[in-house]
C-alpha cells in the first residue's frame, strides 16, 4: 500500500505537466480505458491491433504509439488469437513482438489472482506499457459487474496493477442491456475511467466514438470495415481478418474539415507565391500559393478556442487534424508553408 503523503498546491502549480499519450490522442500513458459494444462489433479486432502497433512501435491509423511490451488476459482460446495476430502480420508486413498472452482469464477481483499476474511479469521481467483485459466479464471471476462493491473491488485491482507496472489499461467489455450507448454493468465502472470508446455497428461496418476523455478533447470518430483474408499460420492455412479504415457512411463534419476550410479560406483571401528556393525543391508545387503554417495554426487556435478552451487541448486538436489531412493527402508541407495537395 502506498503511503498517503501531503504535497503542498504551490509545489503541484509550479511543475510542468506534459501529455504523456500511448497512443497519440487516445489512450495516456498509465490510464484506465475502455472500448465496448454489442457483439460483432470487432472489439477484438481493435484491442489486438493496438496492441500489435503499440508492441512494434507502429504508427496506429496515423496516430504515434510509445513502444512497449504488451500484456494480454484473454477470455478466449489461443486458436482465434493466433489467427487474428497471424492476418496483423500480414497488413503490416512484419512480425509480432512483445505481446504475452495469458493461458486463461484473471480472476481480477481475486488479490491472489492479481499476485499471480504481476508475479508472472516479474518473473519474464517484462515491462508491460499496456494491459488489456478481454473481456472484463470473462477477467471479474466471481465477481458481479452490477454491483458497485464488486466493481469498485476490480477497479482497485487494476489500479494497483497500473501502480506497479506503470501500465495502462484497456478493458473491452459489453454494451448495456438497456442502452447500448452505456457500458454494461454498474455505473461505477465509466466513473472511474480516463477514457471510453463505443464501437457501433453501422450500414458500412463499425464506427469508433469517444464517449469519455477524462483531460482532453475528445478525438474524432473512425470508421473501420473487416477485411477478410486467407493467412498460412503453423497451424495451417486459416481464414481471418483485420480491420481496415473507411470513410464510407461518414458524414459527421470532423476537425480535420475545419482546418482545411480555414486554409482554403487563407489562400483565397491572403495566399502567397512560395519561394523560389521552396519551388527548387518541390518544382511539381510551382504556381501554387500556400500560407506560412505558424499563421494557419495562428489562425486556427483562434477559431478553436471558441469550444475548446484549454490551450493544450487546442494543440494537440490541430496537430491530429494536420497530420489526418497529411495522411488523406489534401495537403502538402514545404519547407514552412502549407499547400493544398
Amino acid at each position: 500500500m502506498n503511503k498517503l503523503i501531503l504535497t503542498p498546491l504551490s509545489t503541484i502549480m509550479s511543475q510542468v505537466y506534459q501529455v504523456n499519450w500511448l497512443v497519440e490522442n487516445f489512450l495516456e500513458k498509465g490510464s484506465l480505458n475502455m472500448v465496448f459494444g454489442e457483439p460483432g462489433t470487432y472489439k477484438s479486432f481493435l484491442a489486438m491491433e493496438l496492441a500489435f502497433c503499440i508492441s512494434n512501435g507502429l504508427d496506429w491509423y496515423g496516430n504515434c504509439t510509445f513502444k512497449g511490451d504488451v500484456i494480454y488476459l484473454a477470455g478466449e482460446g489461443f486458436s482465434g488469437i493466433q489467427k487474428r495476430f497471424t492476418a496483423l502480420e500480414s497488413k503490416y508486413s512484419m512480425n509480432q513482438q512483445g505481446i504475452y498472452v495469458s493461458s486463461k482469464p484473471a480472476e481480477i477481483i481475486s488479490a491472489d489472482s492479481v499476485g499471480e499476474v504481476l508475479k508472472e511479469i516479474n518473473d519474464l521481467s517484462i515491462r508491460p506499457v499496456l494491459i488489456v483485459v478481454d473481456t472484463l466479464h470473462r477477467n471479474l471471476g466471481d465477481g458481479d459487474e452490477n454491483s458497485s462493491k464488486d466493481i469498485g473491488l476490480f477497479i482497485k485491482n487494476l489500479d494497483y496493477i497500473k501502480t506497479k507496472t506503470n501500465a495502462a489499461v484497456l478493458c473491452i467489455h459489453h454494451s448495456g442491456h438497456g442502452d447500448k450507448g452505456h457500458s454494461r454493468g454498474s455505473s461505477a465502472i465509466r466513473a472511474s475511467l480516463d477514457s471510453e470508446y463505443q464501437l457501433k455497428a453501422k450500414e458500412h461496418g463499425v464506427e469508433l466514438t469517444c464517449k469519455k476523455m477524462k483531460e482532453f478533447e475528445k478525438p474524432d470518430s473512425m470508421q473501420f470495415v473487416l477485411s477478410p483474408l486467407t493467412v498460412n499460420s503453423v497451424s495451417g492455412s486459416v481464414e481471418s481478418a483485420f480491420l481496415e479504415l473507411t470513410t464510407l457512411g461518414s458524414t459527421k463534419s470532423s476537425r480535420s474539415d475545419q482546418i482545411l476550410d480555414i486554409l482554403k479560406d487563407m489562400i483565397n483571401s491572403k495566399g502567397q507565391s512560395l519561394p523560389s528556393a521552396t519551388i527548387q525543391t518541390n518544382p511539381s508545387l510551382n504556381g501554387k500559393k500556400g500560407v506560412l503554417e505558424s499563421v494557419l495554426r495562428t489562425e486556427a487556435y483562434s477559431v478553436l478556442r471558441i469550444d475548446i478552451p484549454k490551450p493544450s487541448s487546442q494543440q494537440s486538436t490541430y496537430k491530429r487534424a494536420i497530420n489526418k489531412l497529411l495522411n488523406e493527402k489534401l495537403i502538402i508541407t514545404a519547407d514552412d508553408y502549407i499547400v493544398l495537395a
